[in-house]
């Protein structure tokens, strides 16, 4: 009897033991979490701008609403990924704005919609702009371009960081958009497309740059081969959609989502109404002869508006 008594005493113990490592391992685990490990989203701005100009990387701003579904869906699927979390780790300062909560900083960075993204230079040159949901490869193929057009310095040095306005304390929004890095075909290879019609995605580590739009391949050989004849597997007019730029004159750019060749050309298109009207009469679209720069590109409130005025149609 004596001897099952301390087995069961020995047994009790042991279990206490597994409990209180189980704890105490959950808690190191919160402790590395929230200590940066995976990553970390700072929630106010001014910190991680400091931050940011402190170590002179990028500043990532993720403007989100509690009650934005698309929103939700973004945290859930990017933002908490461990691949984002490792990336931001390395090299960017990365913040979440409530733009119900912060107005100030949404109508400072023109934001029109949610989700959106703005990546900054520690002295507030816009690097990239992306609004809505983002798949997660998107997502880093846009954060690459960013840093593609960022060289961070060996030492950031105080007097080229912009100083705050003294009504916010936010900095002055350097209008540098058109010298940030665009990356073409939301990162997909435009060589495979041209030659196996496929959607298959670029290696940011096999890159070229045409009409100052950068586009990422599969292979070295996909790349050499677009270097060879770039306008040969570049999207016509830069991207933009042909109808709405033929009839309205604006630089609106399509998507991956709706293109089309024609006569070997490539084309893409904001929505599938402006896609269906080119299919009718593509030599009504295929000669535009202005000269088309990324500057002339249109910003997204104003490609919205343009949008609802051809769904309409």
């Amino acid at each position: 009897m004596a001897s099952l008594i301390r087995h069961r005493n020995k047994t009790a113990l042991l279990l206490v033991a597994l409990v209180l490592v189980f704890v105490l391992s959950a808690t190191i685990l919160r402790g590395q979490s929230s200590s940066g490990k995976h990553g970390v989203w700072h929630s106010d701005f001014r910190k991680a701008h400091a931050e940011a100009k402190q170590t002179g990387r990028p500043l990532i701003i993720h403007f989100y609403a509690d009650w934005c579904m698309p929103c939700q869906r973004m945290e859930k699927e990017v933002l908490s990924s461990r691949e984002l979390s490792q990336v931001v780790n390395k090299e960017f300062v990365a913040v979440k704005i409530n733009a119900d909560h912060h107005q100030d900083i949404v109508q400072h960075f023109g934001i029109k919609s949610l989700p959106s993204d703005v990546v900054i230079s520690p002295s507030g040159k816009v690097l990239l702009r992306n609004n809505g949901y983002q798949q997660p490869n998107v997502y880093l193929a846009g954060l690459h371009s960013a840093s593609l057009g960022y060289q961070r310095p060996a030492q950031p040095r105080e007097e080229v960081v912009q100083k705050p306005t003294e009504s916010t304390g936010l900095p002055k929004e350097k209008r540098g958009d058109a010298s940030a890095v665009k990356v073409g075909l939301n990162g997909f290879c435009p060589v495979s497309l041209f030659l196996n019609k496929r959607w298959d995605r670029g290696n940011p580590d096999f890159k070229a740059s045409y009409q100052d739009v950068v586009y990422f391949f599969m292979s070295r050989e996909a790349r050499d081969e677009f270097q060879r004849t770039p306008e040969k597997y570049a999207p016509e007019y830069l991207g933009c959609d042909p109808v709405i730029l033929t009839e309205s004159g604006h630089a609106v750019p399509g998507t991956t989502k709706y293109a089309a060749y024609s006569k070997g050309r490539l084309y893409l298109f904001l929505i599938p109404e402006t896609r269906e009207r080119f299919n009718r009469t593509p030599e009504k679209y295929i000669n535009y002869r202005q000269a088309l720069d990324i500057e002339h590109i249109e910003q997204t409130a104003n490609a919205e508006s343009l949008k609802e005025s051809y769904e309409v149609r």
